[in-house]
């Protein structure tokens, strides 16, 4: 429909862009189906046998790396600019006392990227911008990190703690759990679960989050603007802040003392709010991320000290509705939210911290996006059309007096 206004004077009006598309390499996904799969691996199979780094590789490159390739990837990282402790230091503590680490997270991005050399924002992607880009990813793939497990020690420690750099000595994930725990004896499933958490948050097509990045982008905004674009759409509890909700919808029926049955039975007739971390914008059948993450839920749990009874909620919960008539007919299921919440609370983040979890799984997909917008020969700014609706011309009324 590109030529349709030109051709007829018409547009198409779409609310929310349900029906509006765009071509892109990196995600297909199958809502009918239950399919995702990144350049074609299926989401399954890549949680099996993958991890996150080797799938942030696949999403910026094409293809899983070879074990050389792997190496080269992570030393990338891990020799990607320092994070300026002391000034980001000084910057964290000016926020105030309900401070939520999105919007904490936005701005430290922003921060960061005035002490890094300015990156070219249009002309021909030739290789050396190219490279200067997948720099910028690799401190953003450090140091994102780095931001959301400081601010957490900060929370949890005091003003008075040393902030430190994500660790070089241990893989990835585990030197995020390190750094956002410093006193603790950390299981080595909980950073086998968190990893598997950004692994299979890494990408899902042109959700909300990816959209706003890529819209940025095609103005030629740089990589760093366009993941604050993302962080700042991710945010919300429809999109990334939904995991937060569903800990707070299991909490508040866990102190509410009624029984799993009667809540639903309280949301089918309008009495109980919608069900958090049910149902999906794409999934019309189940949501293959979600089995992955609920399986790695008794392990976790069984190695923390955390209360199991929200667990036990939600597997209830997801019983009584899957049974429901009314549930199925509606096609209302779990999905990837609703298991991701109880592994992160099992591991002892607190919920607020939820969504930066979320935006570190989801990085390595904006960046992918990213690249893939403006090698794009085709590209333009993203502008969408209106229907004015509002009202018509009018004069301004002059005063008698």
């Amino acid at each position: 429909i590109s030529s349709l206004r030109k051709e007829t004077g018409c547009i198409s009006l779409d609310n929310g862009y349900a029906n509006t598309g765009l071509t892109s390499a990196v995600t297909d996904l199958n809502g009918e189906a239950g399919v995702l799969q990144y350049r074609g691996y299926d989401i399954r199979d890549l949680a099996k046998h993958s991890d996150h780094l080797s799938v942030a590789f696949l999403l910026r490159h094409g293809e899983l790396p070879t074990k050389s390739q792997s190496e080269d990837f992570t030393a990338r990282i891990n020799s990607a600019p320092d994070l300026p402790l002391i000034k980001m230091k000084q910057f964290l503590r000016q926020f105030g006392p309900n401070a939520h680490p999105m919007a904490v997270l936005s701005a430290a991005i922003s921060m960061l990227s005035t002490h890094r050399s300015p990156l070219p924002r249009g002309g021909d992607f030739v290789d050396e911008q190219r490279m200067l880009i997948f720099k910028a990813m690799d401190d953003l793939m450090r140091n994102v990190p780095t931001i959301v497990g400081n601010y957490l020690r900060l929370q949890n420690v005091g003003a008075s703690t040393s902030m430190e750099q994500l660790s070089t000595e241990h893989p990835y994930t585990e030197s995020f759990l390190r750094l956002a725990f410093p006193d603790r004896d950390l299981p080595p499933i909980f950073a086998q679960a968190l990893d598997k958490c950004f692994l299979v948050h890494a990408d899902h097509q042109q959700n909300c989050s990816t959209t706003a990045g890529r819209t940025n982008g095609s103005a030629n905004g740089d990589i760093y603007s366009s993941v604050v674009a993302g962080v700042n759409a991710l945010w919300g509890p429809l999109h990334g802040g939904a995991n937060e909700a569903v800990m707070l919808m299991l909490a508040k029926i866990r102190d509410s003392g009624r029984d799993v049955a009667d809540v639903v039975a309280d949301v089918k007739n309008g009495k109980f709010d919608k069900l958090m971390g049910f149902e999906h914008r794409v999934y019309k059948n189940f949501d293959p991320r979600k089995e992955e993450l609920e399986a790695m839920c008794p392990a976790v749990l069984a190695a923390s000290s955390a209360d199991q009874e929200l667990f036990k909620i939600a597997q209830n919960l997801e019983e009584v509705a899957l049974k429901d008539e009314y549930f199925i007919k509606r096609k209302i299921f779990p999905n990837v939210d609703f298991y991701s919440g109880v592994i992160y609370s099992a591991i002892g983040f607190p919920s607020e911290f939820f969504t930066p979890l979320f935006a570190i799984g989801r990085l390595p997909g904006w960046c992918a996006h990213w690249i893939e917008d403006r090698e794009n020969p085709t590209r333009r700014i993203a502008r969408p059309r209106q229907v004015y609706t509002g009202m018509g011309a009018r004069e301004i009324p002059i005063s008698s007096t």
